[in-house]
């Protein structure tokens, strides 16, 4: 028994099954609006606090040595850590600077 099959026919009966599979899980075809998708809170938080880990470590760099961290650290763990406001405000422009370029 030999079956011949005709490519156009299908190709044809293939995408009108996809057409509407598509329709029936809401799949849209080219041209149609999709839904709009949304980030939840949590997860914006996630990501910028993400952004925010891979920024300082790029920089503190492969230079940082690990015996400042563990001090910097332990005075944030006491309560004793303080920063100047004029290192802050510092920081706060060379980071505008530097997104601005």
């Amino acid at each position: 028994m030999e079956i011949r099959i005709d490519p156009n026919k299908a190709a044809g009966l293939y995408e009108a099954v996809c057409k509407d599979m598509n329709k029936k899980n809401g799949v849209r075809a080219a041209g149609e609006s999709f839904d709009k998708i949304s980030i939840s809170p949590e997860a914006q938080k996630y990501a910028r606090a993400a952004e925010f880990s891979g920024a300082v470590k790029a920089a503190l760099g492969k230079d940082t040595d690990a015996g400042r961290i563990a001090d910097i650290k332990r005075r944030i763990a006491l309560g004793a850590y303080e920063v100047s406001v004029a290192d802050i405000a510092d920081a706060i422009l060379k980071g505008a600077g530097a997104a601005e370029a």
